[in-house]
């Protein structure tokens, strides 16, 4: 099985900033945008598998992203939430 727990979402900007030059910065917003919609699309009991449905090279950025979705966009103003798996290979939404 795949780990891909090295790339969670820490108090560390650093990979916003690098991102940012290498993709520009209003590309990463875009791209920030779009996993947050698709997170917020998510159905209760839905598990979302990021090895079938990121590409590889963007699974850092993706779970970094997934990351901060979860612990600041959603905190405290849904009914639901999302969980990563042990390993940052699922996403999970769960209802509280």
């Amino acid at each position: 099985m795949i780990d891909l727990s090295h790339y969670k979402f820490t108090d560390d900007w650093s990979w916003y900033d690098r991102y940012a030059e290498i993709m520009g910065e209003e590309q990463l917003k875009e791209y920030i945008r779009k996993v947050f919609l698709r997170l917020d699309r998510l159905q209760v009991g839905e598990l979302f598998y990021i090895e079938q449905k990121v590409k590889k090279e963007n699974w850092e950025l993706f779970i970094k992203v997934a990351g901060w979705y979860q612990r600041n966009y959603r905190a405290g103003v849904h009914k639901d939430d999302i969980a990563l798996s042990r390993h940052h290979t699922i996403i999970f939404k769960y209802r509280f």
